[in-house]
């Protein structure tokens, strides 16, 4: 590859922590998927079950019309509160260089684009901050009239 030895070296000391960083993105995945059981028009991406997973991302899909709220709302929310959310799978490939040269019109992928995020995983992300997080959804679905008004 071309990767310069410093970055090799960093990469190489990296793979010593490894089973702990698939340990805790993966009890960290549990925890969402306790936290988001009880959420409305939130479906949280799974692996299945026998394939091994890095859990590298935790993302959710969003439906607006169970929660009241689009995606780019609940992120701006999330946002507020410190909360270091993004857009996943946004734009679509089709929307960049070089396919935006040649339009496309891919539904499912624009679709799918305009409803999946990306929550905070790794480390330095615990059990607490995972229910903070659906604390602070869940009170935003119960003002979502309010929200509404503010972020159309």
């Amino acid at each position: 590859g071309k990767m310069n030895e410093l970055c090799a070296a960093i990469g190489l000391t990296g793979l010593e922590d490894i089973d702990q960083v698939l340990a805790v993105n993966a009890a960290n995945h549990r925890a969402y998927a306790r936290v988001f059981a009880g959420l409305p028009g939130f479906t949280l991406l799974t692996y299945p079950e026998g394939e091994a997973s890095n859990h590298q991302y935790v993302v959710v899909d969003v439906d607006a019309d169970a929660t009241g709220l689009t995606r780019d709302q609940l992120a701006a929310v999330l946002r507020a509160e410190n909360c270091m959310v993004r857009r996943y799978f946004h734009p679509g490939c089709h929307r960049m260089e070089p396919y935006v040269r040649r339009p496309r019109r891919l539904p499912v992928t624009e679709a799918l684009a305009e409803r999946t995020l990306a929550l905070p995983t790794g480390s330095t992300v615990s059990p607490e901050a995972i229910r903070r997080i659906a604390e602070i959804l869940n009170d935003a679905l119960a003002r979502a009239d309010e929200l509404r008004e503010v972020a159309p």
